[in-house]
């Protein structure tokens, strides 16, 4: 029994069994350990948060919110490699499959999670005026202009500016790679001019922090789309970077060990009151320690397959996304209908109810679309 029960959990976490599609059709390059970065990039976001709905909880991860750059820049890395790939295959990008993969990925938990919160926030009598407004953006994908703008939104909904900013990336960037399409073939001259953006993202985002710093305006840079491509292009230097196996293998596991560090103390130490360090280039310190790690676990074997290749990282990293959506509205549920409750007690009931939705999310939701992408190939 205790043999049965062992083989079936690790048949759902294992990813190299085909539980979204067949093995034969998923991509050669698809590399397990990236699922245990999406779990080291989650795991502190919702730390972060369960300190903003229950009074006393010490959050672990104080620099929580990096998490969300963390899943900017393997953003970016993993879209960049496959239009590459891409491009390199057939000499074009095909937008409209792109397009259509990205659909199938994104939508349906969207989509749930929108019609959940909108009956919930119904018969929990919230302003329904502000409660729509707030869902429209995030369907539509534009909430993080509408939090950067001043305009109202829901504040248990908060995190979701963070996929606008992605779909923003993933509408724009492959149209720029098209037009950039001889320069794909010259990988050098490719990083040069993705690395020439960021730094222009950088000068202009401290120019814009150094006009009106404060507290109340890091929520009108913080979440806008041009402040924060730095992170994804981060993500796609990488990917574009190219080094002989010989570099790899001889400076990689170093360098990526001293990202692997730097990530891991920001993560603990930064708060939002280093807002200046952060908009004067730490944010893109942080992406560049990120695109380290990225990129030492994309092509190093060993050591960091304990890390990042384990049945734990790696289970988490695969329903990461669940996990993102919906634990800020579960968090600010439970709280709400917990509050006399002891802190343990209510952390128990959050994080519970946070995992059956979740769960239902990935076989119920996200799963049966994730079966039709390998026709979009």
């Amino acid at each position: 029994m205790e043999s049965s029960l062992y083989h079936r959990l690790r048949k759902f976490l294992d990813v190299s069994t085909a539980t979204i599609e067949p093995q034969s059709l998923r991509p050669a390059h698809y590399v397990p350990g990236l699922d245990g970065v999406r779990a080291l990039a989650v795991v502190p976001v919702i730390s972060l948060h369960l300190g903003h709905y229950f009074e006393n909880w010490k959050a672990v991860f104080s620099g929580g919110f990096l998490g969300v750059d963390l899943f900017f820049v393997l953003s970016g890395y993993l879209i960049t490699s496959i239009l590459i790939r891409e491009f390199g295959k057939r000499g074009t990008i095909r937008l409209s499959k792109f397009y259509i993969r990205r659909a199938l990925r994104l939508f349906p938990a969207i989509i749930a999670l929108v019609m959940a919160h909108f009956v919930y926030a119904y018969f929990s009598n919230m302003p329904m005026d502000t409660e729509i407004r707030t869902l429209s953006s995030i369907l539509f994908y534009y909430s993080n202009f509408q939090i950067a703008y001043g305009g109202v939104f829901a504040t248990d909904l908060g995190h979701m500016w963070s996929l606008a900013v992605e779909e923003q990336f993933y509408l724009v960037w492959p149209v720029l790679l098209i037009l950039l399409g001889p320069l794909i073939n010259r990988p050098r001259v490719l990083a040069w001019v993705v690395a020439g953006t960021i730094c222009l993202v950088i000068f202009w985002r401290a120019w814009l922090w150094s006009e009106r710093s404060g507290d109340w305006y890091w929520l009108t840079l913080y979440p806008r789309t041009d402040l924060r491509a730095d992170s994804l292009l981060m993500g796609a230097l990488f990917a574009i970077i190219v080094l002989p196996e010989r570099a790899i293998k001889r400076w990689l596991p170093l360098v990526g060990s001293l990202g692997l560090l730097a990530v891991l103390i920001a993560l603990v130490f930064i708060t939002a009151k280093n807002a200046s360090f952060l908009f004067y280039g730490g944010l893109t310190l942080f992406a560049f320690a990120s695109g380290l790690v990225i990129f030492s676990v994309a092509k190093l074997e060993g050591w960091w397959s304990i890390l990042f290749d384990n049945i734990l990282a790696r289970g988490i990293g695969r329903v990461s996304y669940g996990l993102y959506i919906w634990h800020m509205p579960i968090f600010a549920a439970t709280a709400r209908y917990t509050q006399s409750y002891p802190l343990v007690l209510q952390i128990t009931i959050a994080l519970s109810a946070l995992l059956l939705v979740t769960l239902f999310s990935w076989f119920c939701i996200e799963k049966p679309f994730l079966r039709l992408k390998p026709r979009f190939d």
